[in-house]
Parts: C-alpha cells; structure tokens; sequence
C-alpha cells in the first residue's frame, strides 16, 4: 500500500500475499565491558553483571541482593499498587548515563527493561536505542547506579 500524493489515500499496489527472505550480512560493532561492579541505591545492593555497547545501543544487566516484592494480584486481575513501586526502586530509578569524549551525555535512565525473580535475588535489564549512530571512538564511558566503567574502543 501507499499514499497516493493526489487524492491522499491508501491505495494498494498489489493484492495478494508476499513472503520475502533474504539474508542481513553485517560486522557486528558492539564490546562487552567489564562488569561485577557493585552499587547500592534505594537501600538496595547491586551487582552489575552485563555490559554490551554497539553505535547504536546500550544493554545492562544488574542483579539486585534481593526479591522484589510484587504483593498480591488483585482480585480483578490488576497490578497490585505496589508493583509500579518496586518496578522504580530496581528498575526505572537506576541512572544509565553514557558520557561521550566531548563531555555531552545521554541519559538512558528511562529506556525500556524488564525485571525477573531468580531464587532470592531480581534480575533487572535495561536496554536503549540511541537517537543517533555514535562512534564507539566517541564514547567514554557509561555510569550505571553512579558506577562509571570506561569504553574502550581498541
């Protein structure tokens, strides 16, 4: 389907079904930093256990000292009220900052994540795309929890 420019609506190319396949081949361009570094926030202890940066994106993952607790389901299926208060504490309240060479950062605080239960500890991913593709010649560093790990680009 596209827009035709005159009359501004949909209009279908061709009907029926297609199926493409091809093959993507790409260099891959993202580095594993060190990890294991600790932190503590919200009176919680972290341990920062993935670290990958391409260009294009960010990836952490940090496992917390504890469970989260989501309380009980409501009866009506809803979220408890508590959840968006853990989701914060381990999640959404943990600052990922990457800080470029010419001293500009870009917060990644608020990108997408996900929070998962392993035995008694919280296993948290965060991961963000970048508005821009930036050279890993031009990055720094990133800080996560206020834990600053260089990014060596070599």
């Amino acid at each position: 389907r596209y827009c035709d420019p005159v009359s501004g609506k949909m209009v279908a190319l061709s009907d029926g079904e297609w199926k493409f396949d091809f093959s993507v081949d790409y260099e891959d361009s993202s580095v594993s930093l060190p990890a294991e570094e600790t932190f503590s926030h919200n009176g919680i202890h972290f341990t920062i256990t993935e670290i990958s940066i391409s260009p294009v994106a960010a990836h952490v993952v940090y496992r917390a000292d504890s469970r989260a607790d989501w309380g009980k389901e409501a009866a009506d299926g809803r979220e408890p009220s508590q959840a968006a208060g853990e989701s914060d504490r381990f999640l959404g309240n943990v600052s990922v900052i990457l800080t470029k060479k010419d001293g500009s950062t870009l917060d990644l605080t608020g990108s997408g994540g996900s929070i998962q239960a392993s035995g008694d500890k919280t296993v948290c991913t965060k991961s963000g795309m970048f508005k821009e593709i930036i050279p890993l010649k031009d990055m720094e560093s990133i800080t996560i929890g206020g834990v600053q790990i260089p990014i060596h680009s070599d």
